[in-house]
């Protein structure tokens, strides 16, 4: 357990290696929370721990496995003793035309978005640095729809 840290500023970000979760780590870590990305590309991890400030943990892991997860977790609480912020960010997107479309690319892309607008890494970033700043202390377990518009009636 890293001993010179605050308890209560510990994140967790799935796909914090790159775009909306990298940018979400950045801004974390600059406001002193411990920061652990878990990701699964062998590749993009090796890259963010290149790009990402050295005191932010990248850990391998696959969005879609329980097992993955529950050992991202376990590893966050071993090296800082608690999780105070948990990100679910990952996606991935796979463009082709819809008559394209196989089974399994819609099966993968259905597995890890949930949240359809793509937005600039910061617009997103931003929110869940509020959400995991004392400001919003009193809220718990919040989904928080950041659409960028879409879905507005206007």
């Amino acid at each position: 357990m890293w001993s010179d840290h605050d308890v209560g500023t510990c994140s967790l970000i799935t796909g914090g290696t790159s775009g909306i979760g990298k940018a979400t780590a950045e801004v974390l870590q600059s406001r002193g929370y411990w920061v652990a990305s878990p990701d699964n590309v062998r590749k993009v991890s090796a890259r963010a721990r290149e790009e990402l400030p050295a005191d932010v943990l990248v850990l391998r892991a696959d969005a879609r496995s329980l097992a993955d997860t529950d050992g991202g977790v376990s590893e966050v609480r071993e090296r800082f003793g608690t999780l105070t912020t948990l990100f679910l960010n990952a996606g991935v997107s796979h463009p082709v035309a819809l008559d394209a479309c196989d089974e399994a690319t819609s099966d993968d892309v259905f597995a890890v978005n949930p949240f359809g607008r793509v937005g600039r890494p910061d617009d997103i970033a931003e929110t869940v640095a509020f959400l995991a700043s004392d400001g919003a202390a009193y809220s718990t377990g919040q989904e928080i729809v950041v659409p960028g518009g879409a879905g507005l009636d206007v």
